[in-house]
């Protein structure tokens, strides 16, 4: 009996010339006989390598694995383990301070990796404030990352200034509206604001008192706050 044959064909007309020509392999040949000088270029959606041979990873990719709420952290660290040169956007630690389920631990990769573009922007802070499944963990992760980075570069005169832009009116709203997490993420975000006397306005009061679910308790941790640095 004749050895079976793989057939492979490429016709889409946005290749360049020649590339949809016909290859066939027996099933019989070794690898060795394949010439492998015909990839030595990546092509359309296949995934490239940079100079010194690392993975590049897609923004697109990265997304789908921040995004992941049962395995994204498995994912992400073994692209990491592959040598996969990964660059973190803000709209990456966007999405992985969403993440319901594993945001903290993807958050604090992120954060640690070298690649890191932005701080933490006021969308990185609410996407942290409205998550209804990690968000007190994440928050503390993003907190605590920024009150480490600028202390170990000698920014601590600036610290209180950098805190209380990352802790922002709009933050303390959204927190106080998480209907799942709000009493959560505002224990933290007062604990580390308590430092250069945040200021609870009524604004926040507000969103306590029309969060269905958690408004006492959000309003409970908001008045001892109040009772104890204010009054």
């Amino acid at each position: 009996m004749a050895p079976a044959t793989i057939v492979t064909m490429c016709d889409d007309p946005r290749e360049p010339e020649g590339y949809g020509t016909l290859v066939s392999m027996s099933r019989s040949s070794t690898l060795e006989s394949f010439d492998t000088s015909t990839l030595s270029e990546p092509r359309p959606g296949r995934l490239s390598r940079t100079s010194t041979g690392d993975l590049l990873v897609s923004e697109k990719i990265l997304a789908a694995a921040v995004g992941n709420r049962y395995s994204g952290v498995g994912v992400l660290q073994t692209l990491l383990r592959h040598r996969s040169h990964i660059t973190v956007s803000e709209k990456i630690i966007v999405a992985a301070a969403a993440n319901t389920r594993e945001g903290a631990a993807l958050t604090n990769l992120l954060l640690a990796h070298e690649n890191v573009e932005i701080g933490l922007s006021e969308e990185v802070m609410q996407s942290a404030a409205r998550n209804e499944g990690q968000g007190p963990e994440v928050m503390e992760v993003l907190l605590e990352h920024l009150k480490q980075h600028h202390t170990n570069h000698g920014e601590d005169d600036d610290e209180d200034r950098r805190m209380k832009m990352a802790i922002s009116d709009k933050v303390l709203q959204l927190a106080a509206a998480n209907e799942e997490k709000g009493p959560e993420v505002m224990a933290v975000l007062l604990r580390y604001g308590q430092d250069f006397g945040l200021q609870v306005s009524d604004g926040v009061m507000e969103a306590a008192a029309a969060n269905e679910d958690r408004g006492p308790q959000v309003m409970e941790v908001l008045l001892k706050h109040l009772d104890l640095h204010q009054l």
